[in-house]
């Protein structure tokens, strides 16, 4: 656990230096969640050969904590220095977006999904919080209520039907898993206090707020598109892996 711990919490030092050094920081943070994640992946089945494959991965509420809030310090500094440092030339400001996109979509999603499976309430809104920021609070009710019971068939939005290109599928299944999401949260809630996707919006309208703060309207469209980016790569994770 502790060296899995090291190898995650690694790419948030990088990208944090990279934010405020630039430099060769930049490129080691967008190499480190390329090219090393890439070779992590592949080699770690070879050092667990004889591993329970019934055994869960190790997790760790507190490194999930850990990361959460590190997702929003990250892209808040991030949208700062893309904004503000003039001095950064461009091809490196291009790069720690990359990177950073990827640390939203591939750790800063898989960490949201796994806290919204916990049992305790706090966790859970730090996942959805996760979700909200990058404009997807929905997820939150759409994975468990919808994709969780329908997965594979022609009732879940992110299983896409064989021979749909990705950008077909993309539009389709954001507006549908929405909806799917609206509709199965709003039989559940039956009208009582305030509902899940009216706190959704307002979670996305309060990080684009922030975002505001720090860098103005181009901090505003920094943010959606680094938000955009994290989202692509969670369709196409449902993508290529659910087929109806």
């Amino acid at each position: 656990m502790l060296k899995f711990t090291i190898a995650t919490l690694a790419i948030v030092a990088l990208l944090l230096i990279g934010a405020l050094v630039g430099g060769v920081w930049i490129w080691a943070g967008l190499i480190y969640i390329t090219v090393f994640a890439y070779a992590f992946d592949r080699l770690t089945p070879l050092f667990f050969q004889n591993a329970d494959t019934d055994a869960e991965f190790p997790t760790s509420d507190a490194l999930g904590v850990a990361l959460a809030f590190a997702h929003f310090i990250v892209l808040g500094a991030v949208v700062y220095t893309l904004v503000h440092n003039a001095t950064l030339p461009m091809l490196q400001k291009i790069a720690l977006f990359c990177a950073t996109a990827l640390f939203a979509g591939q750790i800063g999603h898989p960490n949201a999904h796994e806290l919204i499976h916990r049992p305790n309430r706090l966790l859970r809104r730090l996942g959805k919080a996760v979700y909200m920021s990058i404009l997807m609070g929905h997820h939150a009710s759409a994975h468990p209520l919808v994709h969780h019971v329908h997965v594979g068939t022609s009732n879940d939005p992110v299983s896409a039907p064989k021979g749909r290109g990705f950008w077909r599928f993309f539009g389709r299944a954001w507006i549908g898993s929405y909806r799917a999401g609206y509709a199965a949260e709003s039989k559940r809630h039956k009208g009582q206090g305030l509902h899940p996707y009216t706190l959704y919006r307002l979670g996305a309208l309060a990080s684009l707020f922030g975002a505001f703060a720090v860098g103005g309207v181009s901090g505003v469209l920094v943010w959606a598109l680094l938000g955009g980016y994290a989202q692509l790569q969670i369709f196409l994770s449902d993508y290529v892996q659910h087929m109806v």
